[in-house]
């Protein structure tokens, strides 16, 4: 399928043979569409249609061609005398196609039409499929904006030309992007071979190319605002045409939209067009369209009211879906991978006694994520069971380093703390020692000395804060000692007031981050030191806006602080799992064991996953009474610990321990999320050899950290996982 429109030419003049008493011209130069007996032909000239030489038949004067117009003069030169004009007609003999120089050439070749280079230029000659033609009369060669110029100088019109070579004809088609009144804004113009170009109208009605400056808006975006009101269904797929599929389908139920320019143009002011909405994005089967897809998904996560990620059951887009006979219900659900793609959530299971109180009674006051708040109960429950409780093998302790890692000021990271000291400070106002901010290794040291033999809080409200005090010049051994604390190691250090030797400590951390600080400042060595691997993380999505917060559930604050209490005055104990629980533990460990991860960063982090596993079993038996940890508390536990080793392949899982080369290669693919090919890698990586770079690459496509997109000389990379941890969040109700 074709598409020709009429072409404008910018102002020239073409000059016809001499034919001034010298017989008809050489129409294998002329320029001029001519009838068989010599005469131009105009259209809309006041003069006569033919201008002939007295001598003789042919015209007695040369045709110039003019911008949309053509004229005779008498003479050539600025001095000539117009003795006729006209002006174009609709559909001219030169026209503009999307059909290429080469795929014109090669069609004439199957004709047997012989087309060749025309000297050293860059035009072409061929036989004229439209006639009889003996000697190269057609002319063609590639125009402005790379569309055909083709021209039979034998009088033949292009239309003949392509009717011969077996080329249909076929109209544009026009997807019209309205305003919120119903406005026309622009129109996306779809040419054959999916060429697209965009369009306005001027203030006459007359088509302009170019939207510059033109507000760009969602595709039947009156419809889509009413169905956010109303609450259908709102499908977003990629194209107009897959669009209209959809709506074809709709009955009123639902409507489909798309943004203009296809993958990767999604802007946020399409996603705040859809807050509140319910979204189905139904992802293209090829790579950009995977990642625009689950790109769509993270901007619209805890935006929209739901969000849900469908795929075609067969087919690349959802065009061809139906094209195989299947409906809208026969759509694929897809929830994305765990890791990089977005941030995983946290298991129902996880959700037990007095957790779920807490969030009861805490949730719907306040925009934090669920994540946050659990995390913030955890914090309070390990300072209240204390050190008087651990877990049978290797003596593990309820302590726990938690950090929330979010967006600044969007997150509310902040909140879930104050939350979480709130409740310390109602239910063991005497127990436990809180301190805010870490300065130092000896201020640490001091402040254990201080406690005795009570539980100590640390609070960082920034982790990037401690992690830079801990890497500059005179800060000695902060994360060293960090590491120590948390196993409850005995140290004997002398600090600039008097010598501490502290025994038995239980120290609990409790900060927050953004991803990117903390991808920044924390170092290779804090990882292979093993601070990085004690640190449980927590990642949500923020909930629905709450512009005046909302009431706190009195009842369920009760039973969460009662449940704190309860646990802080519990007698010491070592807790056991039943027989039962041991065996579900010890499969889930087995099959965890040789698992392969994408980078020994996770190899290093993974080691203390079955440690959490048991951390969180023994504040699950504390905080519910029991002597022993039951199968259902073991699973719940086993469930968060998978849940933390999903996190720190979310955080964690494109930085590798100890290769800087390969941090920069992927932090460059951390910007591009659609991929880079290596010579723009090679400009952002600067000073590294080709070769290094290359094997750098290669490497990381190896292990599966980077992906290798398209083919061809020049491929693209991206972080793997389709989405590579371009998203802040993921899509929820998937």
């Amino acid at each position: 399928m074709l598409l020709l429109l009429p072409v404008t030419s910018q102002p020239q003049s073409k000059k016809g043979g001499d034919v001034g008493g010298q017989g008809t011209q050489d129409r294998r130069r002329s320029p001029v569409r001519s009838s068989p007996r010599g005469s131009a032909t105009h259209w809309n000239s006041g003069l006569d249609a033919t201008h002939r030489d007295p001598r003789g038949s042919a015209p007695c004067g040369q045709v110039w061609r003019q911008p949309s117009a053509w004229a005779i003069r008498d003479r050539p030169g600025r001095s000539s005398r117009v003795l006729g004009s006209w002006q174009e007609p609709r559909q001219s003999w030169e026209e503009r196609s999307v059909i290429s120089v080469k795929q014109f050439a090669r069609a004439l070749k199957a004709h047997g039409c012989e087309p060749r280079r025309s000297g050293s230029s860059s035009q072409y000659v061929a036989k004229c499929p439209a006639h009889d033609d003996r000697r190269a009369s057609l002319s063609f060669k590639k125009g402005d904006e790379r569309a055909l110029l083709a021209t039979c100088h034998a009088g033949c019109d292009l239309r003949s030309i392509l009717t011969a070579l077996g080329i249909r004809r076929s109209r544009q088609i026009a997807y019209k992007y309205r305003d919120e009144v119903g406005e026309l804004l622009y129109e996306v113009v779809r040419f054959p071979g999916k060429q697209f170009r965009m369009r306005t109208r001027s203030s006459d009605g007359q088509p302009v190319w170019s939207a510059r400056g033109t507000r760009r808006v969602l595709y039947e975006l009156p419809a889509v605002i009413d169905a956010v009101k109303t609450g259908k269904w709102i499908y977003v797929v990629e194209g107009e045409k897959d669009a209209d599929a959809v709506n074809l389908r709709s009955r009123g139920r639902f409507v489909s939209t798309t943004n203009p320019g296809g993958a990767g143009k999604w802007r946020k002011e399409f996603t705040e067009v859809l807050r509140g909405g319910r979204v189905k994005i139904v992802m293209d089967m090829d790579a950009p369209g995977r990642i625009h897809a689950k790109h769509i998904a993270t901007e619209l996560a805890g935006v929209a009211s739901e969000v849900r990620l469908l795929r075609p059951k067969r087919g690349k887009d959802i065009s061809e879906h139906f094209e195989h006979g299947f409906k809208l219900h026969d759509l694929v659900r897809t929830r994305p991978r765990p890791g990089p793609g977005g941030i995983p959530q946290l298991p129902d299971r996880c959700w037990r006694g007095a957790f779920c109180d807490f969030r009861r009674a805490t949730s719907a006051s306040t925009e934090a994520p669920d994540e946050y708040l659990f995390a913030a109960y955890t914090v309070a429950a390990s300072v209240a069971i204390g050190p008087k409780a651990r877990f049978f093998s290797f003596e593990t302790k309820a302590n726990v380093y938690y950090v929330l890692i979010g967006e600044s000021g969007e997150s509310r990271k902040s909140t879930a703390m104050d939350f979480g000291q709130e409740i310390i400070t109602e239910a063991l106002p005497e127990n436990v020692d809180v301190h805010a901010g870490v300065g130092s290794a000896e201020g640490i040291l001091d402040v254990i000395d201080e406690a005795a033999e009570k539980p100590v809080l640390l609070t960082a409200r920034e982790l990037s804060v401690v992690l830079k005090k801990a890497h500059q010049r005179g800060s000695q051994h902060l994360i060293e000692t960090l590491t120590e604390l948390y196993d409850g190691a005995r140290l004997d250090s002398t600090t600039r007031k008097h010598r501490v030797r502290v025994s038995g400590s239980y120290l609990s951390f409790f900060s927050a981050t953004t991803p990117e600080w903390l991808r920044r400042d924390l170092q290779p060595s804090d990882i292979k030191g093993g601070f990085a691997g004690r640190l449980m993380l927590a990642c949500g999505t923020r909930k629905p806006p709450l512009p005046f917060g909302g009431p706190r559930n009195a009842d369920a604050w009760k039973a969460a602080v009662g449940a704190l209490r309860v646990a802080a005055a519990r007698d010491d104990v070592e807790v056991r799992p039943n027989p039962e629980a041991m065996e579900i533990f010890g499969g889930w460990y087995r099959k965890r064991y040789g698992r392969n991860r994408a980078s020994k960063t996770l190899d290093v982090l993974s080691h203390r996953i079955p440690l959490f596993a048991w951390k969180m079993a023994l504040i699950y038996c504390r905080l519910e009474g029991t002597s022993e940890v039951s199968p259902e508390q073991i699973r719940a536990a086993c469930a968060f610990a998978d849940y933390q080793e999903q996190l720190q392949a979310y955080v964690f899982g494109q930085q590798e321990a100890g290769n800087r080369l390969h941090d920069r290669v992927m932090r460059a693919l951390e910007k591009h999320p659609f991929g880079l090919p290596q010579y723009r890698i090679s400009q952002l990586v600067r000073r590294v050899p080709s070769g290094t770079l290359e094997q750098a690459v290669e490497d990381l496509v190896t292990r599966g950290v980077v992906e290798r997109i398209g083919g061809g000389r020049t491929p693209k990379y991206c972080l793997s996982n389709a989405v590579a941890r371009y998203g802040k969040v993921m899509a929820t109700g998937s």
